[in-house]
Order: C-alpha cells, then sequence, then structure tokens
C-alpha cells in the first residue's frame, strides 16, 4: 500500500513532464511577459533526521532535478516532492513502511532521471 502511495504521488509529479502535446485543433495560445506562469518557489526540502537515509537522498536529487527545469516541468516536480513528504510525514517514523515508501520513492525518481534530464 505504501509503495503504491508512493508511486501514486511521483507519477502525478511526473505527469505535467511528458513532451507529448495533444492536438486541440486551435493553436496554442501565446504567453506574453505580463502573463507568466507563475513558479513553485523551491523551498528547502529537508527530511526529520529521525528519517531513513533514502527520504533525503531522494529529497536532494528531487531539488537538484527541479532546479534544472523551467516552467510547468519544474513545478510538477517540485509539487509531486511536496506531495511525496507530506505523504511521509503521516507515517510513523522508524516503521518499515516509512523506510519502504522512502526507497520506492529513490528509486522511482532514479529511473525516471534520464527521461527528465536530470
Amino acid at each position: 500500500m505504501v509503495k503504491a502511495i508512493a508511486a501514486l504521488l511521483l507519477l502525478t509529479a511526473l505527469a505535467g513532464c511528458s513532451d507529448e502535446v495533444e492536438p486541440t485543433g486551435s493553436p496554442p495560445p501565446t504567453v506574453s511577459s505580463r502573463t507568466q506562469p507563475s513558479v513553485i518557489p523551491l523551498v528547502t526540502l529537508q527530511a526529520p533526521q529521525s528519517f531513513p537515509k533514502a527520504c533525503q537522498q531522494y529529497l536532494d536529487r528531487v531539488t537538484i532535478c527541479a532546479q534544472r527545469q523551467t516552467g510547468a516541468m519544474a513545478n510538477a516536480i517540485r509539487a509531486g516532492a511536496q506531495q511525496t513528504q507530506a505523504a511521509w510525514t503521516q507515517m510513523e517514523t522508524g516503521s518499515p513502511e516509512l523506510a519502504g515508501a522512502c526507497s520506492t520513492s529513490l528509486k522511482a525518481v532514479t529511473a525516471q532521471a534520464a527521461a527528465l534530464n536530470c
């Protein structure tokens, strides 16, 4: 169950990262300098010291990846990492479920790193 939640959160974050564009029949709207999409600020993502090492490794990897991105992709990565971190806080510190969730998240982001140019 925990692995499924971690995978779902990562996939949610990566959903906005696809290079595929669906045709809509009309040209995409242009973005003027006054209507630039807002960027989710990159807050320091820090796992509590009592969390498994894989948790902080995941957060470090995602932070580096988000810094290399721009626009919607950077926002999706940041939002996904923040959601993942929030989900971890709902788990009991020191539990096997938390360790598994962090490990699964780290493996998933590592597997997607090349696709994200990270």
